[in-house]
């Protein structure tokens, strides 16, 4: 059983390098469940002699959108557990991103991510004992990802996301909104993987371990990546991985392991300290903002713009009633333009379905207007269906000349 926050927790490391390594790198990792079973199999046996308390199932792009080939996903889901299960640990189930970009950036729905992640829990849930979810840069995909796993499965999530070397993800966020989002939506454990190694992630998850009470996980890739005759290759060795994660747990992280790169030797060096206890840690008390209306009191006047409420403006209830959310974006680009902080959003007019419109007008407007926006309504389900699918923005408060992040709405 899992003491997950209490002693320390040791994930197992890179499944792409080993195969590469056994000259399988060419092929689609997934398939190599059903056509190569035995060596993934030695791979996670290598992983769980290392020490290893968790095995991660070879199933990174098990999901209907990313993958494309010729074996059902219940197939290959199924081989990649029992392969996992050969180990003789703990299995999670290794859930990546689908590869494709979420609207209004690309052309993917938040609802079509949503329900090719709940198609994984649905078919997962009874066989693992939770789910990492792994090397997400897009939060608006993440949200919808979780959001799935927590409402089809009721097994602990744990979450990482990956950043560049500016501490930010593809899509801007920084690890202060990236631990303040996870927090909101329940996941068990958060953290970073891949993308860097562990000395470029230091603080990173600095950043992370003061800003979250959940606990952390850490699984860096085996330093930075180098190119030699056309091929990617690592060459940080175990000692100086070993000495900086040792430096995270000392810290307060609570769960290590390996990314792209790491090998079982490095899982190894991790080992000797699993069932460490976590050193605990406080958080300075604080107010996280999640009300723009509570915003207005503090710091300054924030303005509101209220011109897309429905009250007392015939041409926007009549918009609403045909669904016109061309209208509705202009009026949102013109308080935009007029020097509005962010926007309340109300549809509550007669006659429609509220909360299919919310989720329809939340998605129109933000693709077009980057203020946060207020979600207004007296029914609780416009205001779910809203929330849901805004993919929110971070609000910045200027102090002393530094910009710090307030609130993300």
């Amino acid at each position: 059983m899992l003491s997950l926050g209490k002693q320390l927790i040791v994930f197992d490391g890179g499944m792409g390098s080993e195969l590469e390594a056994r000259g399988l790198g060419d092929a689609v990792p997934e398939e190599l469940n059903l056509t190569h079973a035995e060596t993934v199999r030695a791979i996670h046996r290598a992983y769980a002699e290392a020490g290893a308390d968790v095995i991660t199932a070879n199933s990174f792009g098990l999901n209907r959108i990313k993958y494309k080939g010729k074996y059902p996903l219940a197939q290959l889901a199924r081989a990649a557990v029992e392969n996992a299960r050969a180990a003789g640990k703990e299995v999670f189930f290794d859930v990546g991103p689908t590869g494709a970009l979420l609207a209004p950036v690309g052309t993917l729905t938040f609802e079509e991510a949503y329900e090719a992640f709940a198609e994984i829990a649905r078919l997962t849930s009874d066989m693992v004992g939770g789910y990492i979810v792994e090397t997400f840069s897009d939060l608006y995909e993440l949200k919808a990802c979780v959001l799935a796993l927590k409402e089809h499965s009721d097994k602990p999530v744990y979450a990482t996301v990956t950043f560049d070397k500016t501490a930010r993800t593809l899509t801007g966020s920084t690890p202060e909104i990236v631990a303040e989002l996870l927090e909101g939506l329940g996941v068990d454990a958060l953290g970073v993987n891949c993308s860097l190694g562990p000395k470029e992630l230091a603080p990173i998850v600095k950043r992370l371990l003061a800003a979250t009470v959940l606990p952390v996980i850490v699984q860096p890739n085996r330093g930075l990546p180098k190119l030699k005759d056309g091929k990617t290759y690592y060459d940080l060795s175990e000692e100086a991985f070993a000495a900086q994660m040792q430096q995270f747990i000392e810290a307060g992280v609570a769960v290590v392991g390996g990314c792209c790169g790491t090998t079982p030797a490095f899982i190894a060096r991790l080992a000797a300290w699993k069932g460490r206890k976590v050193p605990s840690r406080t958080l300075p008390k604080g107010t996280v903002i999640c009300s723009a209306t509570q915003l207005l009191a503090i710091d300054g006047v924030k303005i509101c713009g209220e011109r897309l409420n429905p009250t007392g403006k015939k041409q926007l209830k009549e918009a609403l009633l045909r669904e016109d959310y061309a209208y509705l974006v202009g009026e949102a680009l013109r308080q935009q333009e007029a020097g509005a902080d962010l926007l309340d959003l109300n549809v509550g007019v007669p006659k429609i379905d509220e909360a299919a419109v919310m989720k329809r007008a939340v998605s129109a407007v933000q693709e077009y207007v980057d203020l946060p926006l207020q979600i207004d309504s007296s029914d609780p389900a416009a205001i779910e269906a809203g929330v849901r699918c805004y993919n929110g923005v971070p609000l910045i408060n200027s102090v002393n000349g530094e910009e710090e992040v307030m609130a993300r709405i």
